[in-house]
């Protein structure tokens, strides 16, 4: 009996009092799963990982904590206790953004579209297909798009720029974030120039490709980019 009770004693403090010496996230682990009863599986995948100190009054909650860099399935009962803890494996990180890009264009007579994906810094986004313009300065989109991409009309200022059709006033800030070919850039120089003025011709210029080194391909409609050192 007392040694029962001393193995129950030393489970609790294990599981309470956090990282011993000599203690692992696995043998953490599995003593919470003798003492409370729950199914462990996947547990080789902890091997070497150090014990984590980890204290919340919810079970599930204190599991999780420690588990934070694995990813894992937490499974309870009809009843609401634990019964099952599966460790899938280590959570990998992401993998760094490709120094090299290739997006296939479209042909609009002489020049390539592609489609971009918008996005403002309320993470709303929206797809346009946009002329690549190393002509440009900006990214040139239309007014209409201020709102749908939440953009507080008082970060932007007022700016009279040169287009193909003439001079026009145009408001410029900068876009949270565009996408391209899988890959991410954030704060943009944009100019919103009014929808009367732009039509169709929406501009991925400069302010997005200037870091890059950028090739047309015409014979295989594609656009290549390689990011700058």
């Amino acid at each position: 009996m007392r040694s029962e009770v001393a193995k129950y004693l030393f489970a609790v403090f294990m599981i309470l009092a956090g990282p011993t010496a000599g203690a692992g996230l696995k043998s953490q682990l599995e003593l919470m799963a003798e003492e409370h009863g729950f199914q462990l599986s996947g547990e080789a995948a902890l091997t070497g990982a150090s014990a984590v100190q980890a204290r919340a009054d919810d079970i599930g909650a204190r599991i999780n904590r420690m588990l934070a860099d694995f990813n894992h399935v937490v499974i309870r009962s009809a009843e609401g206790s634990i019964a099952r803890v599966m460790i899938l494996g280590p959570i990998q990180p992401a993998p760094p953004a490709p120094d090299r890009i290739v997006v296939n264009t479209r042909r609009l007579g002489s020049h390539h579209t592609l489609t971009v994906t918008l996005v403002g810094a309320d993470g709303s986004a929206v797809n346009r297909q946009l002329i690549v313009d190393t002509g440009s300065t900006f990214v040139v989109l239309p007014r209409s798009l201020i709102e749908p991409l939440g953009i507080d009309h008082s970060a932007l200022s007022t700016r009279e720029l040169q287009t193909v059709a003439g001079r026009v006033m145009a408001q410029v800030g900068n876009l949270y974030a565009l996408r391209i070919g899988g890959r991410e850039l954030r704060e943009i120089a944009v100019a919103f120039i009014p929808d009367a003025n732009l039509g169709e011709n929406l501009l991925l210029g400069m302010s997005a490709l200037n870091r890059f080194q950028v090739t047309l391909d015409d014979q295989q409609n594609r656009l290549i980019l390689i990011l700058r050192n």
